[in-house]
Formats: C-alpha cells, sequence, structure tokens
C-alpha cells in the first residue's frame, strides 16, 4: 500500500537502547528535564543524523515581528512532544539534535535591532544577504557529514540560504512549497530580501529550479504575472482550486496524488505554518484565511514520501512567538524530522 506505515528497520542503531529495553524508562513516562535538547533528548551533536539549525531572524517581516523567538519557545515546548509517531514510529531514534545559534547570526540580529524603520531598508537587505551567507555555510557544513539538516526560524527570508546549501550538495532535487502566500514579488516596501520575495530570490538565483507551491490563497498581480512567465517552472496548487475539488467529492488522497505526480525524485521543502488553517498559528505574522488542516498537510507529506521520493532538507519558519502556536510547531517539526529519516 502507498500509504503504508514504514518501519524502522530492524537493523538500524537506536541511540537510546537502553530505553527500548525498558518500557517503564523515563524517556517514555516522566516529564523531560527543562535543561534537555530538542524534544526533551540529548543536547550532544555527535552521532546524530538530523540537526535542527535555529535562525532566530525577523527583521524581514512586513507584519507582525515576533518570529525570532520561536525556536527558543519551540525548544521549551517540543518537551511536551509525545516521541511514538503513530505514523513514524520511534522518530528520535537515529538522533536528533538543535544546534546552537550561530554567534554572527545573533550579532546580525542585535544590530538590525538598532536600524530606524524608515531609513534602514538598504542596510536590512545587506543584513538579510549576509544571515542567508552564515546560513549556507553552516548547513552545508552539516550535509557534509551526510546529516539531514531542518532550518527552523524565523522569518520566510532564511530560507533562501539553507535551499542554496542543499542544492549544491543535491543538484537534482526540486522545491516543494507549502505556504499562503506565493513569494515571488521582486521586493515588498523596498525590501529584495523581503519574507515576501525569498522565492523570488531563490528562482532567479537558480533558473533550473523546478517549484511546486500548494495552499496558495493571498498573491498580488505582480506575482501571478511572474508565475504565469514561468508555467514551465512553477506549478501552483491554490487554496482555492484544492477546495473546489473536495467541495466536488474529489478524496484528499486524490488530491495529494494528482500533486505528488509531477514531483521529482528529491525534494527540499519550505514550510510556512500560515499554509496551514489561521487556527493552527493564530499568532504568525500574516494569517489568511482557509488552508490546510494539521493532519491534510501530515497526509500529503507522508505520502510523498511514501510514494519513494526523497525530502532532503526542510524548513520551518514563520512561527509566532507565543507558547501555544509554539506547541503545534514543535509536532509539526518532530514529524517532519521523520520524514527526512527514512532517507536512511
Amino acid at each position: 500500500m502507498l500509504d503504508e506505515y514504514i518501519p524502522v528497520a530492524e537493523n538500524e542503531k537506536c541511540v537510546h537502547d537502553t530505553a527500548l529495553q525498558n518500557p517503564y524508562h523515563p524517556l517514555y513516562n516522566d516529564s523531560s528535564d527543562e535543561n534537555s535538547g530538542i524534544f526533551g533528548l540529548s543536547t550532544h551533536i555527535n552521532n546524530v543524523s538530523t540537526v535542527i539549525v535555529p535562525a532566530p531572524w525577523d527583521a524581514a517581516c512586513s507584519q507582525g515581528t515576533g518570529t525570532r523567538q520561536a525556536p527558543e519557545l519551540i525548544l521549551e515546548q517540543s518537551r511536551f512532544v509525545e516521541l511514538h509517531d503513530l505514523v513514524l514510529g520511534n522518530i528520535y531514534e537515529r538522533g536528533i539534535v538543535l544546534a546552537d545559534t550561530n554567534s554572527e547570526i545573533t550579532v546580525l540580529t542585535e544590530e538590525a535591532a538598532t536600524l530606524e524603520n524608515d531609513a534602514s531598508t538598504a542596510k536590512v537587505d545587506q543584513l538579510c544577504q549576509r544571515v542567508n551567507s552564515v546560513i549556507e555555510k553552516e548547513i552545508v557544513s552539516h550535509l557534509s557529514l551526510n546529516r539531514s539538516v531542518g532550518l527552523l526560524g524565523g522569518d520566510h527570508s532564511i530560507s533562501y540560504g539553507s535551499v542554496m546549501a542543499h542544492k549544491k550538495v543535491f543538484p537534482a532535487m526540486g522545491l516543494l512549497q507549502i505556504d499562503a502566500h506565493a513569494d515571488l514579488r521582486p521586493s515588498l516596501d523596498g525590501l529584495t530580501w523581503s519574507h515576501a520575495s525569498v522565492l523570488h530570490r531563490i528562482m532567479e538565483t537558480i533558473p533550473t529550479l523546478l517549484l511546486t507551491q500548494v495552499g496558495i490563497r493571498a498573491v498580488c498581480s505582480i506575482e501571478q504575472a511572474y508565475k504565469s512567465a514561468n508555467n514551465y517552472r512553477i506549478n501552483q496548487h491554490t487554496d482555492y482550486e484544492i477546495q473546489r475539488k473536495l467541495a466536488q467529492g474529489v478524496t484528499w488522497q486524490a488530491i495529494c496524488d494528482s500533486v505528488i505526480n509531477h514531483l521529482p525524485a528529491e525534494l527540499y521543502l519550505t514550510l510556512d505554518i500560515d499554509g496551514l488553517e489561521p487556527s493552527c498559528c493564530p499568532n504568525t505574522g500574516t494569517p489568511v484565511p482557509g488552508g490546510l488542516s494539521y493532519n491534510q498537510l501530515t497526509y500529503f507529506l507522508h505520502r510523498i514520501v511514501s510514494s519513494g521520493r526523497i525530502i532532503r532538507g526542510f524548513d520551518l519558519v514563520e512561527v509566532g512567538g507565543n507558547p501555544k502556536d509554539a506547541l503545534i510547531a514543535a509536532h509539526l517539526l518532530y514529524f517532519l524530522c521523520g520524514l527526512v529519516e527514512r532517507r536512511n
């Protein structure tokens, strides 16, 4: 069956063998220590399979800043996530760690906070480019060690560095975007490295990249003109089209498969939390009515890997600085770690 449970291979080395031998081990039944790492796991970065790189940057937001707080809040809330996933099993077994925030990003964030909004567009653009350069370099270093990497934002502008890093290592990969917005503007309010321009920057930098967008429901005419001019490499599935098919009786499975059938064998996933219904993420910067339910999203993503396609890396961005939003994001982050582990 295409969507059947994918078990962990019996010969995979478990990071927590002792816990697996004892169902009453604290890993299963006690609350996580407040000093533990992501999902209550070890903080040791050696011998892990998946590294989550935090990027607490939101200087490129157009509305509702606060996403720079998300990595820390998600870390705190992740300790309440159950470690046995009903779809993907014991995701934690091969090791997941949240890396320390790069000190250069911290410095750049502090510098951005001192700028006056009315006169800082050029400077913010420069800082965004520098942040993405730092991210790209850090992620390439992890990929060189054969680790899976997820980037945790922060606003959507940070995705550029991660996509560039993964494209260097996996040149055949395509790009899958879950989002309420197309993010294809050449600029917004004079900011060319805006969170609303990140996909435009990526597409112009990699002219051969194939992009699939799912859940789009807030665009401007300039973006649609750009999409029309690039129809040969931008495949857009709007929220309206999805809802129309559902209303006509088309199953969610059939809709998912119609998207998946046109995806390349290797993918990078950029996931803006506002691609979900606003009830899942009310404190994201620019929520939009409509969107995917949490279950629709996770079913779609699981069906992608069940089809044999490989998610080489991902980013999760635009999570608002609120504990409840962070808890939803933590559950989603754990699931994403499980998806990239399927490559192993």
